[in-house]
């Protein structure tokens, strides 16, 4: 049971650490390709290496009506904590749709 508790802290403690980083942009090691570190924006999408990426997906994506008009007024109250991992091709493919 110590050892449960232990392990939780320590995941807790982790992703805490990672996410009040402010972002930042790396290069992996294995593929040789940037990566988002930390906490980030939206705005780091349109004004980075990511923005061809992002922004032809996010033009492309077209918001579905019916989805729009069940969303409350009051939406722009939530603060939304999107945590991502983008290691398969397929990782961020619903992303943009999100954001949009």
């Amino acid at each position: 049971m110590k050892s449960l508790i232990f392990f939780l802290l320590l995941i807790i403690v982790t992703f805490n650490n990672i996410l009040s980083q402010s972002c930042k942009i790396e290069v992996d090691e294995k593929t040789s390709n940037p990566m988002l570190i930390g906490k980030c924006s939206r705005d780091i999408f349109s004004t980075s290496d990511f923005s061809s990426w992002f922004s032809r997906e996010y033009s492309e994506y077209n918001l579905k009506k019916d989805i729009l008009s069940s969303i409350p007024d009051n939406f722009n109250d939530f603060k939304i904590l999107i945590v991502m991992e983008h290691g398969a091709e397929t990782a961020g493919e619903k992303f943009q749709g999100f954001i949009k």
